[in-house]
């Protein structure tokens, strides 16, 4: 049996089928439903040879240009309920999804000059042939779980436009921030554009952040803020200008209230004692060196 072909004739959209056995019952989506879209792809031209399964009657096109973006996004459908009904009936096989294209083919290909004679749910009668303008060609709807999104593992997904990643940012339009498609100028690398700050550029992950050292730009997490570690039992995270995250005072459910705290007030050698510790039931006695018992 030949495969169905899906064949752009100017606008209008021609489904050649051959008749197949319909399950009783179960429906076939052998029907187009096109929508005009605003497809976000660059400007481009590419060139195809254009081979027919049906020779004759249509002829190899050499050379067609196609041109990108893509104008129309058709999905498969079935068509019930037509009223008045239909005349006759001629089902086609299961299709997909669709995104069509305009070409330009070279002047001098032959195609059918005569009439051809077609028939579908409406009718038979003969149609006429002009010029290829739509190409169509099979595409696939990228599931939400692939999209650009916020996952355990940070900004994954795909972005629309080839050459943009995935990463986390500010929302321009609500301020909220979020994973996003953002191009390469706006990432964080070793080299980025002149003048550019490396705190201005993304990072894929949002606990990192783009910061500047000897080498360039380049992600690092963000450091872990002062605070108690219940699953740990005492203070964790990180402190600036070389003091310790230590317990300043207790609270009643046994937790503590941590603080950086220098090092000089530390439990711990070359600090005091009795000084501070990381766990809320933790002493310091002395004498010197001094540690947390």
């Amino acid at each position: 049996m030949r495969t169905r072909t899906a064949v752009i004739v100017g606008a209008m959209l021609v489904v050649l089928a051959p008749t197949v056995a319909r399950a009783q019952g179960i429906p076939v989506f052998d029907h187009l439903k096109c929508y005009p879209i605003k497809d976000p792809s660059l400007k481009t031209v590419l060139l195809a040879d254009l081979i027919p399964d049906q020779q004759p009657p249509f002829s190899v096109e050499r050379g067609c240009k196609v041109k990108v973006p893509a104008k129309l996004f058709c999905v498969d459908v079935v068509k019930t309920n037509v009223q008045p009904p239909p005349a006759q009936s001629v089902a086609g096989t299961t299709t997909h999804d669709f995104l069509c294209y305009k070409i330009a083919c070279p002047k001098g290909t032959p195609f059918p000059t005569a009439p051809l004679m077609v028939k579908d749910q409406f009718g038979t009668r003969e149609v006429t042939i002009k010029k290829p303008g739509l190409l169509c060609t099979p595409a696939e709807k990228v599931p939400d779980h692939h999209r650009c999104t916020l996952t355990a593992a940070g900004c994954t997904g795909d972005c629309p436009l080839t050459g943009d990643q995935c990463v986390f940012g500010t929302n321009p339009n609500t301020g909220v921030v979020e994973c996003g498609c953002f191009k390469n100028s706006d990432l964080c690398r070793p080299n980025p554009p002149a003048g550019t700050p490396c705190t201005s550029l993304r990072c894929p992950d949002p606990i990192q952040d783009c910061i500047l050292d000897a080498v360039g730009c380049h992600c690092q997490d963000r450091p872990t803020p002062c605070g108690f570690d219940r699953t740990a039992g005492q203070c964790g995270g990180t402190c600036q200008n070389g003091e310790d995250c230590l317990v300043f005072s207790v609270n009643t459910d046994g937790t503590g209230n941590c603080q950086c705290l220098p090092h000089s007030q530390a439990c711990a050698p070359g600090g005091q004692c009795p000084g501070y510790c990381p766990g809320p039931l933790q002493t310091c006695p002395g004498p010197a060196p001094c540690s947390c018992k």
